[in-house]
């Protein structure tokens, strides 16, 4: 059994997906998904004032889709450890099923020439509660990292 690496901080974390709870998704198999695509000033150089802060436009994109086996599935198998439950008896944690979960981000780096923002957008189970809602959009989070790039 594997779970989903969470981040549930205010930082953005390439090998980690950034709007998902910790232990929310497990599987025994599944595959995974992360794809980034750095425009190095394409779109941002056609803006003179942008151009001379050199700033560069970053699109990400994570996806992970899999399963839990019958054998390894608490909800079949009472003498596993069961999965673990919140308010009204909801499911805290679940089974990536047969859609995958997935987030994609738009981010802008080099602020300072050391600061990298991120708006991130959670585009699948969108059904959790405790989801991070920003301006008004459920699943929608601004992520920070801070990092040295020339």
């Amino acid at each position: 059994m594997d779970i989903l690496k969470a981040n549930q901080t205010y930082v953005f974390k390439t090998e980690e997906y950034n709007m998902i709870d910790f232990i929310e998704f497990v599987g025994d198999e599944y595959i995974s998904l992360n794809a980034a695509h750095f425009f190095e000033g394409f779109l941002l150089n056609r803006i003179p004032i942008i151009k001379k802060a050199k700033l560069r436009n970053i699109v990400t994109f994570k996806a992970a889709w899999g399963s839990i086996s019958n054998r390894n599935n608490p909800n079949l198998n009472p003498s596993l450890i069961q999965f673990p439950v919140g308010e009204n008896d909801r499911p805290t944690t679940r089974a990536l099923s047969s859609r995958p979960y997935m987030e994609a981000s738009v981010g802008v780096s080099n602020i300072f020439k050391f600061v990298r923002v991120d708006l991130v957008q959670r585009l699948s189970y969108l059904d959790n509660p405790v989801l991070q809602n920003f301006l008004g959009r459920n699943g929608l989070g601004i992520r920070f990292q801070v990092a040295v790039d020339f």
